[in-house]
């Protein structure tokens, strides 16, 4: 009773699709077009999750002959991040939960959809010692149907990157659509003013 969730929201004008980019041609030049841009963002117990999660996903990837690059956190620049959005037609996210999660939602206001995996939990180690083992949590706290699909387990992203195809496809995700009713910056900035003066913010979960 005494917080409120309060996304910081994102420069629009800054994170806006590449226009001159056509993300269904293909082309083998050095900036060859790709399916999916991986982001790498597992921060615990990292070589188990990799190989449970991670390998498991490119190997259906290249099974499908999906093209893919990946990227970790951490170790980008924001323009790398922002030519590498540019050139991809979809994101594939990785990590265990995110308080916001600005990387996912500078995607998604790139016009980028994205498959999530969203396993429930919160995993940081730290939660024994805070004597809370079982904590909900969600690696896309701001996220619906327009933004993409998630998936749970590795088991379960096989059948989830089918049902994202199809839709990817027959182009029924919007992106950036959601960004900009929720987490513009003027929406966040006038819901950080609403809790000062006792009410309630606006944007969707």
């Amino acid at each position: 009773d005494r917080c409120v969730i309060w996304p910081v929201g994102i420069d629009t004008e800054k994170w806006k699709p590449n226009s001159k980019t056509n993300k269904k041609e293909t082309q083998k030049t050095k900036n060859q077009l790709v399916d999916f841009l991986i982001y790498d963002k597992i921060r615990w117990e990292s070589e188990l999750t990799s190989r449970e999660i991670k390998h498991s996903i490119l190997r259906e990837l290249k099974k499908r002959n999906l093209s893919f690059e990946v990227i970790r956190y951490g170790n980008y620049g924001q323009h790398e991040f922002k030519q590498a959005l540019g050139r991809s037609r979809a994101m594939i996210f990785l990590c265990e939960h995110e308080s916001q999660g600005l990387a996912y939602q500078e995607a998604l206001s790139s016009g980028v959809p994205i498959i999530a995996w969203d396993q429930g939990w919160c995993l940081d180690p730290n939660r024994f010692k805070w004597g809370q083992p079982k904590i909900p949590a969600s690696s896309v706290p701001y996220f619906d149907e327009r933004c993409g699909v998630k998936f749970k387990d590795a088991s379960a992203f096989p059948g989830k990157l089918e049902e994202f195809m199809a839709k990817l496809e027959a182009q029924t995700f919007a992106p950036r659509t959601y960004i900009l009713e929720n987490l513009t910056l003027e929406k966040c900035s006038q819901n950080f003013i609403n809790i000062l003066h006792g009410g309630k913010p606006t944007t969707q979960t």
